[in-house]
């Protein structure tokens, strides 16, 4: 048997709000995303002298979980947004988001 530690999660049943939050702070190829209990926030600098912030609340997710401190880590932006579209084109189906993280024991 398989046991999941799983104590952080989300699920969002259309990723065209989050996607196009993100592609307006997507001046970079990478963002820091902190996670929190009340949402998302990827922060986008460059230089030190300019930094974007886009924060997607708790509330837009179908379900939330996140029981931790603040998580932060960095992704490739890029690559995150030709993912959350690659299925979800004008026209086309709904494209739906799971993300999950399996903290260290």
């Amino acid at each position: 048997a398989v046991v999941s530690t799983q104590s952080t999660g989300a699920r969002m049943d259309n990723v065209r709000c989050m996607s196009a939050v993100l592609k307006s702070v997507s001046f970079k190829d990478h963002a820091t995303v902190f996670i929190s209990s009340n949402g998302l926030k990827f922060t986008v600098e460059e230089s030190k002298c300019a930094q974007v912030n886009a924060f997607i609340q708790e509330a837009l997710f179908q379900s939330f979980n996140f029981t931790s401190d603040t998580l932060v880590f960095r992704v490739n932006l890029s690559v995150l947004l030709e993912c959350l579209n690659m299925f979800g084109g004008p026209g086309s189906a709904v494209t739906s988001l799971k993300m999950f993280y399996d903290e260290p024991a």
